[in-house]
């Protein structure tokens, strides 16, 4: 969009607002309830605190080595499939972290999408499965995809100190 990677998701989020799942396909869009099911009691439910790190990033560097990396090892490594079975040793290990963290990204997402359009409390998630599902996707930017910074980690434990969750 708008001839170069990267931008969808706050250009989309800005137009249509509300809470949205931004899929892998061109406009892949779905609508999220603005609340969401869950077992526990709503003084439970806490808040969602976004904070800005204030440091520049290169998105278009940052896109492109993530997905070239990505791509190269779908394909030329495992055949075309995440879940392809590979005989031990057959990767490196920032391959091997580069593929453990494309999976988890992408399972976290999927638990995270189904939990959070859940109709019934047995499908649906409590705050900490949430938060370690958050923290497991954050673990696997930062290690996997080498997409975090020491400020960015300083925040987390400060929130973390502070009672997130």
């Amino acid at each position: 969009h708008f001839g170069a990677p990267g931008g969808t998701m706050d250009h989309v989020t800005s137009a249509l607002g509300g809470m949205l799942r931004i899929g892998p396909g061109p406009w892949d869009v779905t609508p999220l309830p603005s609340t969401m099911t869950t077992n526990m009691i709503d003084s439970d439910r806490g808040v969602w605190v976004l904070a800005y790190s204030g440091e520049p990033k290169d998105t278009l560097k940052h896109l492109y080595r993530c997905k070239n990396a990505r791509l190269d090892l779908l394909h030329n490594k495992l055949g075309g499939s995440w879940d392809a079975s590979l005989p031990n040793d057959c990767l490196s290990s920032d391959e091997e972290a580069l593929l453990q963290a494309t999976i988890t990204n992408r399972d976290m997402e999927q638990q995270a999408f189904d939990a959070w359009t859940a109709t019934s409390m047995e499908t649906a998630a409590s705050t900490a499965t949430i938060a370690q599902w958050m923290q497991q996707h954050h673990d696997a930017l930062r290690d996997g995809l080498h997409l975090s910074t020491p400020r960015l980690e300083d925040l987390q434990v400060a929130a973390r100190e502070a009672g997130a969750w």
